[in-house]
């Protein structure tokens, strides 16, 4: 093998006395015609070489991990804004559900943390099932409010939120949260209706004054945009 360099100093190499230069260290790896990986490992160089599969997972998974990471993101922002908005307006509790009218479909997503929502769970009036996509038939308020693009203010309560709850939960739910109305608002991207607040009063609707609902109206439809990512995020 021919390697430029005096006797003395190759010897000086193999005992370990001087470290080889990287001219000597290239004209060895020609000279025993080293892949690229074997030559970097001659200058203790760790190459970044992955094939396109290995590119293909490695790209997927960091995907996937900035995905969930938005998805936990958006979820507890979501659940800030229903607990806000029953600390400000006083409401016994509220909801938050996406609506796909391409597809007809609407899905109970978020509930607030309220102590009545709370219960609600515990008591199991609101079950897993309570949160599974339905058709929209307008076969209740809240999805008259979908439908139409309106505010729906209502005593009627058993043909408020049924489905996804079904009467006798509604019933049980009346008689321990001390509920006398729903307030269902639409949640809009410019024209388009895609989801819907539900709010629970401790109140009738006789006793609650038009300037309380433009409000909420209002707060919503200033959030609409960040809604909008919430709610686009979970129909994908």
């Amino acid at each position: 093998m021919r390697i430029d360099g005096s006797p003395g100093m190759i010897s000086r190499i193999e005992n370990g006395k001087v470290n080889p230069t990287k001219e000597t260290l290239l004209t060895v790896a020609k000279e025993l015609d080293l892949k690229a990986i074997e030559t970097a490992n001659l200058f203790d160089i760790e190459l970044n070489i992955k094939s396109k599969r290995q590119e293909s997972i490695s790209t997927l998974l960091r995907n996937q991990f900035i995905s969930d990471e938005a998805k936990v993101l958006l979820d507890t922002l979501a659940i800030k804004i229903l607990n806000k908005l029953d600390l400000v307006a006083g409401f016994v509790g509220s909801s938050l559900s996406r609506a796909d009218l391409k597809q007809n479909i609407a899905q109970l997503m978020y509930i607030s943390e309220s102590k009545i929502p709370r219960l609600a769970l515990k008591k199991s009036i609101i079950t897993k099932s309570s949160f599974i996509e339905i058709p929209i038939k307008g076969d209740n308020l809240t999805q008259i409010a979908i439908l139409e693009n309106k505010t729906v203010f209502s005593n009627d309560l058993d043909n408020f939120v049924a489905p996804p709850l079904n009467k006798l939960q509604v019933n049980i739910y009346k008689k321990f949260s001390g509920v006398k109305s729903f307030l269902a608002i639409p949640v809009r991207s410019d024209i388009e209706v895609i989801g819907v607040f539900v709010f629970s009063l401790a109140r009738y609707v006789e006793e609650v004054d038009v300037s309380e609902i433009q409000m909420v109206e209002g707060v919503v439809k200033e959030i609409e945009s960040v809604l909008k990512t919430i709610l686009i995020q979970e129909s994908e």
